[in-house]
């Protein structure tokens, strides 16, 4: 399984990003093989960027129906763990701007031991044991 950050859902529907990162998420999501899996804090944080960037609020709309029907990712509910783990990552990591949905998504990736992450974010490169991709 792999946990699909908000930054890979960016450049995967935002088709007025463009670059190498755009076409790397797009190639690596079509040929991946494993599953993929997110977080509420993932979908709330991609749905959010999207109306607020100029994006059709009806896409925008049609997009959050496809996740909430599982249909890019499987939804990983939190724990009240995860939560507390967030918050000791938070203080460890305090001097590096680390987001909350951040500190939780590798929470969650620590309780269900998920290595990998698809994100373009490099906060997740200060946690050993999780390897972003693609490389």
């Amino acid at each position: 399984m792999i946990l699909v950050d908000t930054s890979a859902w960016i450049f995967l529907f935002d088709k007025r990003r463009g670059g190498s990162e755009s076409l790397l998420a797009k190639q690596f999501y079509h040929s991946n093989q494993a599953p993929f899996a997110i977080t509420d804090l993932i979908l709330e944080e991609t749905h959010k960027w999207l109306i607020h960037h100029s994006f059709p609020k009806e896409k925008a709309l049609q997009i959050l129906k496809q996740f909430i029907e599982e249909n890019f990712a499987t939804i990983i509910p939190l724990e009240s763990g995860d939560r507390t783990l967030a918050s000791q990552f938070l203080h460890k990591y305090l001097d590096q701007e680390l987001s909350y949905t951040d500190a939780v998504t590798i929470a969650v990736m620590k309780r269900l031991r998920i290595k990998k992450v698809f994100s373009f974010d490099a906060h997740f490169d200060l946690f050993p044991g999780i390897a972003r991709v693609p490389e």
